[in-house]
């Protein structure tokens, strides 16, 4: 998608109350990391060894978590209950930086019902009740439990893409 094209389709999201659009208040490098369609873009200069990386929801790719990993040498926590996410990730060749989880995020310390996507070759599931689908039920913690539990007194970037669970 071009980018004055995406550019626009934010603002129109903004306008409408789905999605938030602040202006710049200060010029800092920006960094466009991942593979295009899951890419996010950041300012990763004040990143570095001892950083806190928690990235929410990985599915298929995670082309963003070792491009970060690389760039800064932060160790990147990835969470994703889900079992394409899971059975996935067991194939790959992962930095020492990059830890996995297999335990969501969610406002509450429990276990959470999964749908799958209605697309079978999608990969994204969802905490949004379908019926007649094969749920999952998957274990999910707080934000503050789960850096509790790691020992991190501080997250310095927090990536969510997590189908609208996030809100």
């Amino acid at each position: 998608m071009l980018d004055w094209l995406r550019r626009c389709r934010v603002r129109l999201r903004s306008i409408v109350g789905r999605d938030l659009c602040y202006r710049r208040q200060r010029r800092v490098p920006l960094r466009r990391l991942g593979n295009r369609g899951t890419d996010w873009t950041l300012y990763i200069d004040p990143l570095g060894v001892s950083s806190v990386v928690y990235s929410c929801g990985v599915g298929t790719d995670i082309s963003f978590e070792i491009g970060l990993t690389e760039l800064t040498g932060a160790a990147v926590h990835a969470f994703d209950p889900t079992p394409r996410a899971m059975q996935w990730l067991a194939t790959q060749t992962v930095p020492e930086n990059f830890v996995f989880h297999a335990f969501g995020i969610a406002a509450f310390d429990g276990t959470a019902t999964f749908a799958p996507p209605d697309n079978p070759a999608h990969v994204s599931f969802t905490m949004l009740p379908r019926e007649g689908s094969d749920q999952i039920v998957a274990p999910v913690y707080r934000l503050l439990s789960i850096a509790n539990q790691l020992g991190h007194d501080r997250i310095d970037l927090l990536k969510m893409d997590i189908e609208g669970a996030e809100y």
